[in-house]
């Protein structure tokens, strides 16, 4: 799930959780921070993904944007790295 108060790209959406990889420490399979995100977009059996997109039309959020991607299979098994 990717929210922004502005009306924003797919693209956005993407490098925003492309960019808990600085988060991601590969040998000990652990985050500093959140980066789950992360390791979902590149899970290496994920082979599909679906993303939507939406603009808040009115209340306090008009004009914002919500993205949220679905994929196949689902990654974050837990204990398993992602690639």
């Amino acid at each position: 799930l990717y929210a922004s108060s502005t009306d924003d790209s797919y693209i956005k959406a993407v490098d925003s959780w492309h960019g808990e990889k600085a988060d991601y420490n590969y040998e000990k399979n652990s985050c500093s921070a959140v980066c789950g995100h992360y390791t979902q977009v590149v899970w290496k059996q994920t082979t599909e993904i679906g993303c939507a997109k939406a603009t808040y039309q009115k209340g306090n959020f008009k004009g914002g944007t919500i993205v949220v991607c679905r994929y196949n299979p689902a990654g974050n098994m837990g204990g398993e790295k992602p690639y």
